[in-house]
């Protein structure tokens, strides 16, 4: 396995984080912080991911304003409650502050594009090379990741560094084909764990918790890894398919696990994502049997006035068999064993779909 110097990563990985720079994941980068290992991001990619924080920003500050003002108007706080200062920040003032903490916690380096050749870059456009592609369309959108690579790759030579890059961008991977710099990953928690060195020790201890845990879940009913999936659905969403006569949205649902196998066989069943004297910080894939309830809002069509009319609800219940990954946090005892001191799904969206959804049998009435 190649040895890497340095990390990198586009907007995407970051967005797929839901932009949460003190989850876990994305808070082990502290551990390079003032290390071998180097942090670097192209400033392209670092204003593109300011500019996509700023509607969630603006989503959320919103939903919270409201929020503030139904509590005030059935009295539950004093109308005289004050908005925090921070809200009343605008969303491309707390984008930049939330972003550059980030890279302060973590000591990362942005790399500026003028150092980029001109030449070279147009040589790539005109001859559809990496990570240009031959398709006229999308040519025009890609000179930003061609930017951000070209910069990455001269500051790797520079320093004579060898960089894995996470990206789920087919044109990143074609680029890094190409590159003697620069390695692509999709997966965050894999690109930090090819980071880290010797861990195959520490990796087999962790495998044989989960094995023991297992174990004991099976024989005697176990519920602590199941308890801590559950304390964890908030990060799973649900996206409904299903069918129906009418109209149909999803205005809530819950969502409990009710088994659970971790996958530690697979090659990147277990990560180690950090590991110090008293903390190792790992990635473990699930598969997990979830019961999923639905609430539905049915409406039909009026071809007059043109809009949805409400109808009434339907709630559903299905079975799935999902995967997901936690992020957990183990602690060393004296004797060298470890306990879980933290665990966390991490975000993932995930279709389900309810069968056949209809109203609820109120809705017929006597009929």
């Amino acid at each position: 396995m190649p040895q890497y110097d340095a990390i990198t990563f586009d907007t995407q990985t970051i967005e797929r984080q839901a932009f949460n720079f003190d989850g876990p994941l994305l808070a082990s980068f502290r551990q390079f912080h003032d290390g071998r290992i180097k942090v670097v991001i192209s400033d392209v990619v670092a204003e593109e991911i300011k500019r996509h924080m700023i509607p969630v920003i603006a989503d959320a500050k919103e939903k919270y304003i409201n929020a503030v003002k139904k509590v005030q108007k059935f009295n539950l706080i004093s109308s005289e409650a004050s908005i925090p200062d921070l809200i009343s920040l605008s969303p491309e003032q707390i984008a930049e502050n939330r972003f550059f903490k980030f890279i302060s916690d973590i000591d990362a380096e942005i790399l500026p594009a003028d150092p980029v050749s001109a030449a070279e870059l147009y040589r790539r456009y005109t001859a559809s090379l990496p990570p240009f592609s031959t398709n006229l369309k999308n040519k025009k959108h890609e000179f930003p990741d061609a930017i951000a690579l070209l910069s990455l790759e001269k500051w790797a030579h520079q320093e004579g560094k060898r960089i894995i890059a996470v990206s789920g961008d087919k044109d990143w991977e074609l680029f890094a084909e190409q590159s003697h710099l620069i390695d692509v990953v999709e997966d965050l928690s894999d690109g930090i764990s090819k980071l880290l060195e010797s861990t195959t020790g520490l990796k087999g201890l962790i495998k044989a918790y989960f094995r023991e845990a297992s174990e004991a879940y099976l024989a005697h009913g176990d519920q602590l890894i199941l308890n801590f999936l559950n304390s964890s659905t908030d990060e799973i969403t649900i996206e409904a398919d299903g069918n129906s006569p009418y109209e149909f949205e999803l205005t809530t649902y819950s969502v409990k696990f009710l088994s659970w196998e971790a996958n530690v066989e697979s090659p990147d069943g277990i990560l180690i994502l950090e590991s110090k004297l008293d903390l190792v910080r790992v990635s473990v894939k699930f598969i997990l049997e979830a019961e999923i309830n639905g609430e539905f809002l049915l409406s039909v069509w009026d071809s007059i006035d043109h809009e949805l009319i409400p109808l009434t609800g339907s709630e559903e219940q299905v079975t799935e068999t999902l995967e997901a990954t936690a992020i957990v946090d183990f602690e060393k005892e004296e004797d060298g064993s470890f306990f879980i001191s933290n665990f966390e799904l991490e975000p993932s969206s995930v279709w389900v779909d309810f069968g056949d959804i209809d109203p609820d049998a109120s809705f017929y009435g006597d009929y």
